[in-house]
């Protein structure tokens, strides 16, 4: 570091002795001394006094050597006088040394003891200010650096326009500075080593002043979806006019409009929505101003009407039709209408068809209202306009016609009630009014002691139905006057109270051990529980059945007697005659005729074939295969060839009971078929089960072969066993078998159910004596042919002849 010069001040002062040469141990030594003592700094005045005690004219020479230079370096200074005051460059800083020499003489003294002169940089003292623009209330905090001079520690001291502080401290605060605090300052300091003093820093100057306020205005702060808001910050005071603004929204500064005093966003969404606040920083004083309080903008969608109609529901031909357009949130809104065509939304004004009032559009009647509307609101102020409403599609149905229907359905029996029904499908709210005409004009039927009105439905007494009595209906809405058309008029026709005709399956006796199937034909079965006795007419004990056959599936003596059927329908229930008595006689032999039935199982897949034969015993040749089937009608097979019906694809209408029947009348044993339209059906043994045989059940699934699924099966509705194929066997069974069975898929659904019978393993004499004879033939055949052979080896051959003959005859 470059040194100012460096002022020496040599000050010489000579003391000479008399006397005569002496030797070199006596020559006398000068004292060096330097004022003032200890350290120099750049630019300090010094002074070397060299003395000595001894009288005499002297001459005084000086030589120094340079900081860091070997003593024997020392080079003679070339000024000398007694006293001298001299600047020497930072350089000269080193040794000093001085001896004296008689004027005009040789004789000299010996060297001083040298002195160091030592030169510093001045030291330099910072002093730092913070904040140095202050606001009232803050805390400013005062430091003083000195920086070189040799000394690392200082007593301080402070000095305020011109004025010492009473403070020690390198540094210390102002906890809630005041404008009296504000002025000058300067620091400086003492080293404590050197006692010297530091110069003071050039003043520094603080300023107080009222804090800044920061006012920031939104606008507007509660803002509508699409808006432009604008955002404005003011700083006032704090000594600053102008300022770099910053902007916070929820914490995070927003660096877009970060000097900005003022920006605007155009179209506000809901993502602007949050707490901002706002400050600066002075252009001037470099200080942060505080931010204000949180200022909220909140953003909303503008408001939605709620468009609605008059009336309600379904809008039919003929009926005007009112729109309603409401805002609950403000006021003053004016409304605007507008409906939708191929080409986009077209406003709609005052018209023949529409009256535009402030918030209702009345469509009138006969207009073309069909289509899609919608509206919305508009006013003075904010917000000025709203959102459009949902659209509401207007649609125009035509007149409704209600249904009438009949219960019972087709013809009516003399002593049944009758019910009629009246409904408009597709459409609710509607009350029915009911009309009844005898060819002269119609008049209203409302509740009495013959009808009984309830809501759509109509109820005649038994006693009130006639024979071509005409009803009609029509629909009354019930929210407003309007009424639907007529419906078609219902027909009564009233006929006498019918009698079903009891048949029989076998036109012979029953076979003990086989079945029998009894059919009450009516012509009718749909909507009929059909009713069934034995030996007496007493409703008590009579067996019901929903369809109009009767099975004994195992027939034994106590079945033999006479049968009665009839049928009822309604609620009340209606009955028909009684039919006339079937006598049913059991014998314990067969015709020795049965059908066989191949597959031989019950249940059979639609589009499967079927081929069904009578054979038995003695000769088919004459016997036809006959059905009864759900049309209550006695037919042929359809394909017969011979005693044989081949069906070649199956259909639900094949379901049905189907015997072997002579041209005699005799007959098989009946045996029940089902066709099923479903994945599932149950195979089951066509014929009787004896007690003591096994019975497999197995359960086939169209397309699928039966060891790829699994099946429950089930015994009269109850579950009887899970299966990991599909496939049970009862190895024993016993009369309580004799049941109903199916069996399920979880997926592919269930079979049809299947009657399984079991007859009693009895021992009968009869049956015996009857093997018996049925063998005895045999026996007597093979005796007789026996003798017949041993005759014929012992006789000539002209013999052969008579026994020939005698057996062809």
């Amino acid at each position: 570091m470059e040194l100012s010069a460096l002022s020496v001040t040599l000050w010489l002062i000579v003391v000479i002795h008399n006397g005569e040469t002496v030797k070199e141990s006596d020559l006398p030594t000068p004292s060096l001394t330097v004022e003032p003592e200890g350290e120099l700094f750049t630019g300090d005045s010094v002074t070397l006094k060299c003395e000595i005690t001894t009288d005499g004219d002297w001459t005084y020479l000086w030589e120094k050597v340079g900081p860091g230079e070997s003593p024997a370096g020392f080079q003679s200074v070339t000024e000398k006088r007694d006293t001298q005051s001299f600047a020497v460059p930072a350089v000269d800083g080193g040794q000093y040394r001085c001896r004296v020499q008689k004027t005009g003489g040789t004789r000299s003294s010996l060297y001083s003891t040298p002195v160091n002169l030592t030169v510093n940089e001045k030291p330099t003292v910072v002093l730092t200010i913070n904040p140095k623009h202050a606001f009232r209330g803050e805390t400013v905090t005062f430091r003083c650096d000195i920086k070189g001079g040799g000394d690392t520690q200082w007593t301080y001291r402070w000095i305020k326009d011109g004025q010492t502080l009473g403070r020690t401290e390198q540094q210390f605060s102002i906890s809630s500075v005041t404008d009296s605090e504000r002025g000058q300052y300067k620091c400086g300091g003492t080293g404590t080593r050197s006692s010297r003093y530091s110069e003071t820093n050039a003043a520094v100057q603080l300023t107080v002043s009222e804090k800044p306020t920061v006012v920031l205005t939104i606008n507007p702060k509660h803002a509508f979806r699409g808006e432009t808001v604008t955002f404005r910050c003011d700083i006032k005071g704090g000594g600053d006019t102008q300022w770099t603004y910053r902007w916070i929204k929820d914490g995070q500064t927003l660096y877009l409009y970060r000097t900005a005093r003022q920006f605007s966003i155009s179209s506000v969404t809901e993502s602007y929505r949050g707490q901002y606040k706002c400050g600066g920083t002075g252009t001037r004083s470099s200080r942060y101003s505080e931010t204000n309080a949180a200022v909220q903008l909140t953003v909303s969608a503008r408001p939605t009407p709620t468009l609605t109609r008059t009336p309600e529901g379904d809008v039919f031909t003929g009926e005007s039709v009112a729109l309603k357009c409401e805002i609950k949130d403000y006021d003053g809104w004016t409304y605007q209408w507008e409906k939708q065509n191929h080409g986009g939304w077209t406003v709609l004004s005052q018209s023949e068809y529409y009256t535009v009032n402030t918030d209702t559009l009345p469509i009138r009647e006969g207009s073309t209202a069909v289509g899609n509307y919608r509206c919305r609101g508009e006013r003075q102020g904010r917000p000025d306009s709203s959102n459009y409403s949902d659209v509401l599609k207007l649609t125009v149905n035509a007149l409704p016609t209600p249904a009438l229907t009949v219960e019972p359905e087709g013809d009516v029996f003399r002593g049944e009630s009758v019910f009629l029904k009246c409904e408009i499908k597709g459409y609710s709210g509607w009350t029915y009014q009911w009309e009844k005409s005898k060819g002269r004009g119609w008049t209203t039927v409302s509740q009495s002691e013959y009808y009984t009105v309830n809501t759509g439905t109509i109820t005649i007494r038994e006693d009130y139905v006639s024979n071509r009595d005409q009803y009609r209906c029509r629909g009354q809405k019930t929210d407003r006057s309007l009424s639907s058309h007529y419906s078609e008029p219902v027909t009564l026709s009233v006929k006498e109270k019918p009698k079903p005709e009891l048949t029989s399956s076998r036109k012979g006796p029953a076979v003990r051990g086989h079945p029998v199937v009894l059919f009450c034909e009516l012509g009718q079965s749909a909507g009929w529980t059909f009713y069934w006795s034995k030996h007496t007419h007493n409703p008590e004990n009579e067996i019901s059945t929903e369809t109009h056959s009767y099975t004994i599936s195992s027939v034994s003596d106590s079945d033999e007697g006479q049968y009665w059927c009839r049928a009822g329908r309604g609620n009340p229930l209606y009955f028909t005659h009684y039919s006339d008595a079937l006598w049913v006689n059991v014998t314990a032999t067969s015709q020795g005729v049965s059908l066989v039935v191949s597959p031989s199982r019950t249940q059979h897949f639609t589009t499967d074939s079927l081929s069904l034969s009578c054979e038995g015993q003695r000769d088919s040749t004459g016997w036809r295969v006959r059905r009864h089937t759900h049309s209550e009608k006695v037919l042929d097979c359809s394909s017969v060839t011979g005693s044989t019906c081949n069906i070649s694809s199956l259909s639900t209408s094949h379901t049905g009971v189907y015997w072997c029947e002579s041209a005699s009348g005799e007959s098989s044993n009946p045996l029940n078929i089902t066709v099923h339209n479903g994945a599932v059906i149950l195979e089951s043994p066509v014929r009787p089960l004896i007690e003591g045989d096994s019975l497999t059940l197995r359960c086939l699934y169209r397309d699928t072969k039966p060891s790829v699924l699994t099946a429950d099966f089930y015994k009269d509705g109850s579950l009887l066993q899970n299966q990991t194929t599909a496939e049970m066997t009862i190895h024993t069974v016993s009369q309580s078998d004799e049941v109903l069975y199916h069996c399920k898929h979880s997926q592919k659904g269930e079979s049809p159910k299947s009657w399984v019978s079991v007859r009693g393993a009895s021992f009968s004499v009869l049956g015996v004596l009857s093997s018996v004879m049925a063998v005895i033939p045999y026996i007597l055949v093979s005796i007789v042919l026996g003798v017949k052979c041993y005759r014929a080896r012992v006789k000539p051959a002209d013999e052969d002849e008579e026994v020939e003959n005698n057996r062809t005859e």
